[in-house]
């Protein structure tokens, strides 16, 4: 990512241009700039100056987000629906200004805490979105976090896309233990994250080597679906090393389709591409 400072000064470039195009993607720098634990506390000061909140994004404040905290349960369910569905449409520009716009997460991101759990999930899934798309606050990474051990598993699911794309690879040892959750919905999402932050290149270099190391200890394992696992992370982080642990487990691999799986990754990570034609 380029320093804060250089997305700052393109973005101010842009303004000066005065297009809707280079504004928007002024818009998109300055929230780049305000993103993540390396956040400048500058790019959210210049972006109050340089974008003042719309009619739009202030009826929507004060029609659906300050009312998820409100008293009475049934305005806080309403809020809560329009706020996920709001997280759940097509990425597009009214999107950004619901969701990712500092203002509003200044409201979503305290809904995290609520006692009323479609509130939080609600909120979760916004910040998720949010965080995929077009900032990642940081301010939501704590409560984000503390979800990944909450007992609502369908919270507990839509927590760990969002911590992944929140923390990047700092989500990944906080993600690692839900590999092993008692639920297969969860399970699934952990390592499709995992896959998602190496294919995107989120992942750094000694990362996906300690991550590989890891995963090569699971094709030992006595449960066929492990071993499966383990030999598509092991492909997926395309570390070269992976490839003697693989040979030695293809010789002793008992499913006939796992091997070719197994042969088929040690054939990707000889070219060094995990998505060659099987």
């Amino acid at each position: 990512m380029a320093s804060a400072n250089k997305l700052l000064e393109r973005a101010g470039t842009l303004l000066a241009k005065g297009g809707a195009d280079d504004a928007d993607r002024a818009r998109s720098l300055v929230l780049e700039a305000a993103s993540g634990p390396e956040a400048d506390p500058r790019a959210r000061r210049l972006y109050e100056v340089w974008f003042p909140l719309t009619p739009a994004q202030q009826n929507w404040i004060d029609g659906t987000l300050a009312k998820l905290g409100a008293g009475q349960p049934a305005v806080r369910a309403k809020a809560a629906r329009e706020l996920s569905r709001a997280a759940h449409k097509e990425v597009t520009k009214n999107q950004r200004e619901q969701i990712a716009d500092p203002r509003c997460l200044d409201y979503i991101i305290p809904a995290l805490r609520s006692p009323d759990a479609k509130v939080a999930e609600a909120a979760v899934a916004a910040v998720g979105r949010a965080a995929e798309f077009y900032h990642r606050d940081w301010r939501a990474w704590e409560p984000v976090s503390a979800f990944l051990k909450t007992s609502n598993k369908s919270t507990r699911w839509k927590a760990v896309q969002a911590a992944a794309y929140l923390g990047r690879e700092d989500a990944v040892d906080a993600i690692l233990p839900l590999l092993d959750d008692p639920v297969e919905q969860v399970r699934n999402e952990a390592g499709r994250m995992l896959i998602v932050m190496a294919r995107s290149k989120d992942l750094s270099l000694a990362m996906r080597k300690r991550l590989s190391a890891r995963f090569a200890d699971d094709l030992a394992s006595d449960h066929e679906l492990k071993r499966l696992i383990a030999v598509n992370m092991l492909r997926e982080f395309n570390v070269p090393a992976s490839i003697e642990p693989l040979r030695t487990a293809v010789e002793r691999e008992p499913d006939a389709e796992l091997r070719d799986r197994i042969a088929w990754s040690i054939r990707c990570l000889e070219a060094g591409d995990p998505e060659l034609p099987m």
